[in-house]
């Protein structure tokens, strides 16, 4: 999905601020893009200055919203680092994630080798095999 990123970009030429939150939720329009996983208008939104680490009313950052809907190119982009890695060699590799998968491996509470030491199926055993490529730490969320 794309999004409108030449509103966005027109909207943020004409001053509106990358960070103005809702007044309900308190969602960032990065969060709003995340949760419907436009991943153009996120990249337009980051390059403006909006703050990826904002958390809204509920403590949820822009990437866990894009994770919980298995939005994973947002929440790649939203959530740089070895979790970016893994799910591109998963689609490099020809796996396409189930969606309560997507949520597995993007966790926040867990390692991404305690949750894999849970099952023994071919998706995690290949996840464990990527895990162990890029050098991830197994204590590090």
């Amino acid at each position: 999905m794309s999004g409108q990123p030449e509103v966005v970009s027109f909207l943020l030429g004409m001053g509106l601020s990358p960070n103005q939150a809702d007044t309900s939720e308190k969602n960032t329009p990065l969060h709003e893009a995340a949760i419907c996983g436009h991943s153009s208008v996120i990249r337009s939104l980051l390059q403006a200055g909006a703050n990826r680490e904002r958390v809204n009313n509920n403590g949820r950052m822009a990437w866990q919203l894009a994770a919980e809907e298995a939005h994973l190119e947002a929440a790649v982009l939203l959530r740089p680092g070895i979790m970016g890695k893994i799910v591109h060699g998963l689609y490099a590799s020809g796996i396409k994630p189930a969606k309560n998968l997507c949520r597995l491996i993007l966790k926040v509470r867990t390692t991404p080798f305690s949750e894999l030491a849970e099952d023994d199926s071919p998706e995690r055993a290949k996840l464990v095999q990527l895990l162990r490529t890029y050098s991830a730490n197994p204590d590090k969320k």
